[in-house]
């Protein structure tokens, strides 16, 4: 009877191992779906970063760009005055120097 009690212990302990590692099993592969997954994300945050540097290129050129266009409107109105200011200027001299009899 210690044969048939030692037997039916042995079969208790492999049924209950045989559990355990249907368990560990089941969470290996819950923990390998959970690491495809983190995986997937570190590669769209990447993906982001990388983008996010071309953005930060586009954003840099488009500034430079609307400078540009906004100072334009300056420089033409600064030529205008600077044309005027030697119009007038000339206009003076020219009258001193005809009230000087030069």
């Amino acid at each position: 009877m210690d044969e048939a009690n030692s037997l039916e212990a042995l079969h208790v302990q492999v049924a209950e191992q045989y559990q355990m590692i249907k368990r560990c099993i089941g969470r290996i592969e819950k923990l390998e779906a959970r690491q495809d997954n983190l995986d997937s994300i570190a590669a769209s945050v990447t993906a982001l970063a990388t983008e996010q540097d071309y953005i930060k290129s586009d954003v840099k050129e488009i500034k430079s760009d609307v400078k540009s266009l906004t100072a334009k409107p300056g420089k033409r109105w600064e030529g205008i005055v600077d044309k005027i200011i030697y119009v007038v200027v000339g206009a003076l001299v020219a009258w001193a120097l005809s009230n000087f009899g030069l």
